[in-house]
């Protein structure tokens, strides 16, 4: 499964994985030749809002350290 998108279809994805009872997520942001600010900005956009955004769906959907 892909987790490319807006900041919400990424949420959307992360909870319908937690729904399937999967926990861990090894993303990529690095790929294709993307210049260093792009790479950045992919990742504080998963960390800063997408994540958050899954997490508050519910305790379905937590980082494994909350366990």
């Amino acid at each position: 499964l892909s987790l490319m998108g807006s900041v919400e279809t990424v949420a959307e994805k992360l909870r319908l994985l937690a729904g399937w009872g999967l926990g861990h997520v090894l993303t990529l942001h690095n790929f294709g030749g993307l210049p260093p600010e792009a790479v950045e900005r992919s990742m504080r956009l998963f960390a800063e809002e997408a994540l958050p955004r899954a997490l508050a769906a519910g305790p379905r959907c937590r980082p494994c350290s909350a366990r």
